[in-house]
């Protein structure tokens, strides 16, 4: 039998059973809407990650001490790292603090930290207006500060920072820049004083500092790690230190989106496999109902393989239906998630995987029906009433 005669014979069939292929495809039209719509998730997951972490440079290691210990980091520590590791490029010691701020009537408690000029640098801080501490800065003590986005929205809404006086914790700073907006809890919140100036008049000398290392390349984090755990173990008889790879905690935020979207991908894909189970008990029935038509077929010099087909093309066409169905019903699920805040990235990737599960479950779960009305007995086949 030719193709073009078992497509035929397919499609009368299915036109003649119209309200009974429409139930059949549900399942695979619930199926493939749904994979649209977790794959449009998971994709709005990641984004959201990358963007988030978007300015965080993975190049870097950050060293805290233990909030149990006594121990604390020094200008010492900073120059023996910089003395002997091989994979740095930078190290910086950075005090941090939560500080009362205020400018004029208006208040907030924010982050200070105080750092050294090469801070910004190593982690990938931008100016928006203004200027970063100069050498001056820091070896005269000047009372100076750089603020984040969210510091000057908060306290400088419609007017230039730069110039103004702002006070933490009683003592005046002047304003000599204003950061841009990285979109990050961690950053944009802070003010930064120069180092020495926060730790005399500020933070204080009992809060220990941090250690941010900066690698030459991100190929060398791993032997970074490693090359700064064994200076600090032959330096202390002791481990009171935490290290952080802030490359890690990114890559490990990308994978629980992907862990994420696989795990919603998986809710679709069983809607799916319950709509294949649909339509191989709908092929059984049909098997059933047509068996004297298959005899007959036998009888006239049919093969198997063309019952085969017959049957097996009957079910993809249907779940090709049902997946076509399920991407139109998207476009209608997509926009109406939205209105409800619910925000998705639905791509091309997406309707085509959708599709594809839907071909492939029509032909798995169309197989054994097939399987079975092709090797009916002719003589079996005719008697059956």
């Amino acid at each position: 039998m030719r193709i073009s005669e078992l497509f035929k014979n397919v499609m009368i069939n299915i036109l003649e059973n119209k309200f009974r292929s429409i139930l059949t495809t549900l399942g695979i039209i619930a199926g493939c809407a749904t994979i649209i719509l977790v794959f449009g998730i998971g994709e709005q997951s990641k984004k959201e990650v990358e963007d988030r972490f978007a300015f965080i440079n993975a190049k870097t290691l950050t060293i805290s001490v233990d909030r149990d210990s006594n121990e604390s980091f020094s200008k010492e520590d900073k120059s023996y790292l910089d003395e002997y590791s091989e994979y740095k490029e930078k190290v910086e010691l950075v005090l941090s603090s939560t500080k009362q701020i205020s400018y004029m009537n208006d208040g907030l408690s924010q982050s200070v930290k105080g750092v050294n000029n090469p801070y910004f640098e190593i982690s990938n801080l931008v100016l928006e207006s203004g200027r970063f501490f100069e050498k001056d800065d820091e070896d005269s003590n000047k009372k100076v500060a750089i603020i984040g986005s969210d510091v000057k929205d908060e306290l400088f809404e419609g007017i230039d920072p730069i110039s103004k006086i702002i006070t933490i914790d009683g003592i005046k700073f002047e304003i000599i820049g204003v950061l841009e907006s990285r979109g990050s809890r961690l950053d944009d919140p802070v003010v930064y004083l120069p180092y020495e100036v926060a730790k005399s008049y500020v933070i204080g000398k009992n809060n220990s500092p941090e250690l941010l290392v900066g690698a030459k390349s991100i190929n060398d984090m791993d032997k970074l790690k490693n090359e700064i755990l064994g200076l600090l173990k032959i330096r202390y008889d002791k481990e009171f230190y935490n290290i952080r790879d802030l490359g890690s905690i990114v890559e490990t935020a990308k994978e629980s989106a992907s862990a994420m979207s696989l795990l919603l991908a998986s809710i679709g894909a069983i809607v799916l496999i319950v709509g294949g189970i649909g339509i191989m008990n709908v092929l059984f029935v049909s098997v059933k109902e047509r068996t004297k038509e298959i005899g007959t077929l036998k009888a006239l010099g049919t093969t198997k393989k063309d019952i085969l087909l017959q049957f097996l093309i009957e079910s993809i066409i249907i779940s090709l239906i049902g997946g076509i169905l399920g991407v139109v019903l998207s476009f209608v699920l997509v926009p109406t998630f939205e209105m409800f805040e619910m925000k998705m990235i639905i791509t091309y990737k997406a309707y085509v995987i959708a599709l594809l599960f839907a071909v492939l479950t029509g032909s798995i779960f169309g197989y054994y029906p097939a399987y079975k009305a092709s090797n009916l007995p002719i003589i079996d086949a005719l008697r059956y009433e």
